[in-house]
């Protein structure tokens, strides 16, 4: 039996999420390998979505992502700093240990999306690497604290064997071994039918989702709430008080099925979840924040391809939906419809047994 040992980045839920749908298609095309999966913050997730002999965790915090302002869903610059000196000293330790950890565990793929700990490890112990993102961390973080200070990331990506790059990457430091698109778990049309039957067909369903680690403040008190004949489906995070508003369960983990259900899509652009929204052809409304990097591949991506459009943080604060609108993407918007996750597999797969 093939084993593979999966690092995933630990911010937010985007990274688990779609990782989840590529360990699932992983073993549907062959059922007979065995996928450790490395990661602390979305454990819980990681464990109550992948039911499978098959699969094991082991819980590590494998990389730090963005410090966000308090209430904000703009970077905190000081404190990202901080954070990051924490994570470069702890480094090597976490290398050696892992080194440790797996010596004697036969591993025949390290695969990550994006934690630079795994290239490390991999190199160390003579096995085959595969980065699977649309960015990694080092580019992530050039335009938010001082070069010098996040070179060690930069040595560690550059252990990297084989890279996917994915639908808005634009690392001008690694050459992609092969480009893919956009790609997410897959939808579940009874779950998709029975959620849109619940709000009723005469309406709009709008998603408005602003990643597990954000909360915006005096978020209850926005315009866009009162947008006529239009209900809306927010993350559990949020805690709005309007008859208009259905928040999802904290213990539905497929929120994938929601977006599926939605007329319309509002969001930063946090990869995982344009993904779903483009996968299952849901027009995006993105909202923009200045400073971050792999935001403005992602949106640039989607203006070329004409999968969405962008509002600032101050339109959005005054955003009122009505008809009008959403007519506005008619003639705009192209739907896809397309999940790379069964080709970024089957690539996955055919290296780990050419090895």
């Amino acid at each position: 039996m093939k084993k593979i040992v999966y690092y995933v980045s630990e911010y937010g839920f985007g990274h688990a999420a779609r990782s989840i749908g590529l360990i699932r298609e992983l073993l549907k095309q062959n059922p007979d390998i065995h996928i450790e999966v490395v990661n602390r913050y979305a454990s819980n997730f990681l464990k109550d979505s992948l039911h499978n002999p098959n699969v094991t965790l082991y819980k590590l915090s494998t990389d730090i992502g963005y410090v966000l302002r308090k209430g904000s869903v703009l970077p905190d610059h000081d404190r990202q700093i901080i954070e990051i000196e924490e994570f470069i000293t702890s480094f090597q330790g976490l290398i050696e240990s892992e080194i440790k950890r797996l010596n004697n565990k036969k591993v025949d793929l390290i695969l990550s999306d994006i934690s630079p700990l795994a290239f490390e490890i991999a190199n160390r112990l003579g096995i085959p690497s595969i980065g699977i993102s649309n960015f990694t961390w080092f580019t992530a973080f050039l335009d938010l604290v001082p070069i010098e200070m996040i070179a060690p990331l930069k040595s560690s990506y550059d252990k990297m064997d084989y890279f996917f790059a994915l639908a808005g990457s634009n690392e001008q430091n690694i050459k992609p071994t092969q480009q893919f698109g956009f790609y997410s778990r897959n939808v579940d049309q009874s779950e998709v039918d029975k959620i849109r039957s619940k709000v009723g067909v005469n309406k709009k369903l709008v998603f408005l989702g602003l990643g597990m680690k954000m909360v915006l403040n005096d978020l209850q008190n926005l315009p866009i709430w009162n947008s006529p004949n239009i209900h809306f489906i927010v993350s559990s995070n949020l805690t709005i008080d309007h008859p208009n508003v259905s928040i999802i369960e904290k213990d539905y983990n497929e929120t994938q099925n929601y977006i599926a259900a939605c007329d319309l899509v509002i969001t930063k652009a946090g990869w995982g979840t344009v993904a779903e929204s483009v996968v299952a052809g849901v027009p995006l409304l993105i909202i923009e924040r200045e400073g971050m990097k792999e935001d403005q591949n992602t949106i640039n991506y989607l203006l070329e391809n004409k999968l969405g459009r962008t509002i600032s943080i101050k339109e959005f604060e005054r955003l009122v939906l009505d008809e009008e609108y959403f007519a506005t993407y008619t003639d705009y918007y192209i739907s896809l419809k397309s999940n790379a996750v069964e080709g970024i597999a089957r690539e996955i797969l055919k290296l780990t047994y050419s090895f």
